[in-house]
């Protein structure tokens, strides 16, 4: 038979509940240092390192995504010299895209084994 549980205790425990880890006893000791020289428990100590932790996981994901960006740009990005400057042109409108894929076909670009006949 289980014991009775009031219902406000019901209610904590799940507004509230139990995180439980093993951690390194030095590290350990580090946490319990920074609450007691802080004046904080150890669940305000962990929503202050996530508050601090976000902007830069924030940085990281954004720096992240333009790296792929980027390294994807590279790959599959159309480029030309300028017929007048020589400055590199990346190709982004579809007008332009439709004048390449005209002119390879009018060139004769095709499969290799297509071309070849």
């Amino acid at each position: 038979m289980s014991k009775h549980v009031p219902p406000s205790r019901l209610r904590y425990e799940t507004r509230n509940p139990c995180l439980s880890l093993r951690i390194p006893a030095a590290l350990k000791a580090k946490m319990d240092e920074l609450r007691r020289t802080n004046g904080i428990s150890g669940a305000d100590l962990l929503k202050k390192a996530l508050d601090a932790e976000s902007p830069m996981l924030e940085k990281t994901r954004n720096s992240a995504y333009a790296q792929g960006f980027d390294a994807a740009r590279k790959k599959f990005a159309t480029v030309f010299p300028c017929a007048g400057c020589g400055e590199p042109i990346e190709v982004t409108s579809d007008r332009v895209r439709a004048a390449i894929r005209q002119s390879l076909k009018e060139g004769g670009w095709g499969h290799g084994e297509c071309v070849r006949g």
